[in-house]
């Protein structure tokens, strides 16, 4: 039996936003492989576990000694406790897009998106400079890189010189729903609410572009009179200014933001 380790030392639960659906997702469908050749070994912090405790029951899990919010001292337990008690695995998966500096296994990772290379004023220049130096050698390091769209692997490849046939596409999807669908009896609520809609479900980041989506309704107000706008996930730095901006297009009745909602793929 291969035991596959997967890192989620850097899932903060409620504060990564979509990849942690996406990594979550993933976990669970393996799960219902029931695959007696595959073994699964989660390293994460217990706030991890404490918010999702089935992980605890669907697989084997090792929990981290606390680091607290320091971004600094995860980086250190990866480097090093991760690096230690890993040994036992026969491959290691870094979902979060980083592959540490010190590793026993041979690796492989999922990168969601080259964000931090290509879209730089999003950053403080500190975490720039380090994700712009980390993220392409955890490229090089990993022996296969997960993406989760054709968009992402092309830009890899593109950017970053990765020859092709080292990157896969896994892609979002959920236990009971298709890939990109809403949950039946979710849409059916919203319609009810809101009658059509556009849903965006992601946290209010600004490179999100939510303000685009609200513009863009204005722009074709007269010809989609009955279409509202559905924001979901968690507020962020642009919360406010989305309100603000549907306020100045007299568009407060035709744009909601709701919040996190679970039901959402």
């Amino acid at each position: 039996m291969a035991t596959i380790g997967v890192n989620l030392l850097w899932l903060v639960p409620g504060v990564v936003g979509g990849s942690e659906e996406y990594t979550l997702r993933i976990l669970r469908a393996l799960d219902q492989l029931d695959d007696d050749e595959l073994w699964l070994r989660l390293y994460g912090q217990r706030s991890l576990f404490e918010a999702h405790p089935d992980l605890a029951t669907r697989f084997e899990v090792e929990v981290c000694p606390p680091v607290g919010p320091s971004k600094l001292r995860r980086v250190a337990a990866e480097n090093s406790w991760l690096a230690a008690v890993s040994r036992r695995d026969d491959l290691l998966h870094h979902a979060g897009g980083v592959v540490p500096f010190v590793r026993s296994q041979v690796s492989i990772v999922t990168i969601h998106d080259l964000q931090p290379l290509e879209m730089p004023e999003h950053f403080s220049a500190v975490k720039h400079r380090w994700l712009a130096t980390v993220i392409p050698r955890s490229v090089r390091a990993a022996r296969l890189v997960i993406c989760p769209s054709q968009f992402t692997a092309h830009r890899i490849s593109e950017v970053l010189g990765t020859r092709p046939d080292k990157l896969r596409i896994v892609r979002h999807g959920h236990e009971e729903c298709e890939p990109g669908v809403l949950d039946p009896a979710e849409d059916a609520r919203l319609r009810q609410r809101y009658g059509r809609y556009l849903l965006l479900p992601a946290i209010t980041y600004r490179h999100k572009r939510h303000a685009d989506l609200v513009v863009a309704l204005d722009r074709l107000r007269d010809r989609f009179d009955d279409l509202s706008v559905v924001i979901t996930g968690r507020p962020d730095t642009e919360a406010s200014a989305i309100d603000a901006l549907a306020d100045r297009l007299c568009l407060t009745d035709r744009v909601h933001q709701l919040g996190r909602v679970s039901a959402v793929t």
